[in-house]
């Protein structure tokens, strides 16, 4: 009976094998790329949506303002068209509501990475559960560095009243249910910045209005 060894029949990778390996390892790398990308880049844009969101936000706030002596709808009695009474209820979707010519679509009041909240597109079912931002209550428009909104993730601060809380500069922290320990703050000029120091610019809001508090409706 003849035995046949198998010892040394089986070399090193000809060069077609090394050329087809490297193809599959270059295809695999091609596909998974993007799928280990992807969630880095929707945290990117997720703050840029919110970003525009909050920018139309006070737009929307300023437009109205424009129509009603320069003031915001917070300062503005319900006799008037405003919110100012309503406030005490912690119903802000009302402020949202009285918007709404301004604003358009509800949709826009719900930030990409508050997973809490759902959009909807009819104001008149509107409820605060569909809205991710706060509001100044105190936000002046003659007053540019005041606070006119800003993402509900905030922490800290004193209860007041049925929604609304009092934060200072030694109490408010960004909670990280929403942009992980930050977020977004809308000023009464318009502009939106992506605030990770939040006590700062509590501390030029409350400076500009001279007191040490920020009244916040939260929804």
């Amino acid at each position: 009976m003849k035995v046949c060894s198998c010892k040394g029949q089986r070399g090193a990778f000809t060069a077609t094998e090394l050329i087809l390996v490297s193809f599959v390892i270059v295809i695999l790398t091609a596909l998974l790329l993007p799928a280990l990308r992807k969630p880095k880049a929707n945290v990117k844009a997720s703050k840029v949506i919110c970003v525009n969101n909050l920018k139309q936000v006070g737009f929307a706030m300023r437009m109205w303002a424009n129509d009603h002596g320069d003031q915001f709808s917070m300062s503005v009695s319900t006799n008037a068209g405003g919110y100012l009474e309503l406030a005490q209820n912690g119903e802000l979707f009302r402020l949202f509501q009285i918007l709404s010519n301004e604003l358009i679509t509800p949709r826009i009041l719900v930030c990409p990475s508050d997973s809490e909240r759902s959009r909807i597109a009819d104001f008149m079912r509107l409820t605060n559960g569909n809205i991710s931002f706060f509001v100044g209550l105190d936000a002046r428009k003659a007053e540019s560095q005041t606070i006119l909104s800003g993402d509900r993730n905030i922490a800290g601060g004193t209860l007041t009243r049925r929604g609304i809380i009092q934060v200072s500069t030694t109490n408010a922290v960004w909670g990280d249910n929403m942009h992980v320990k930050t977020g977004n703050l809308g000023l009464a000029d318009g502009s939106v910045l992506q605030a990770a120091h939040l006590r700062r610019q509590l501390e030029q809001d409350q400076a500009s209005r001279r007191t040490n508090v920020t009244r916040l409706a939260i929804p």
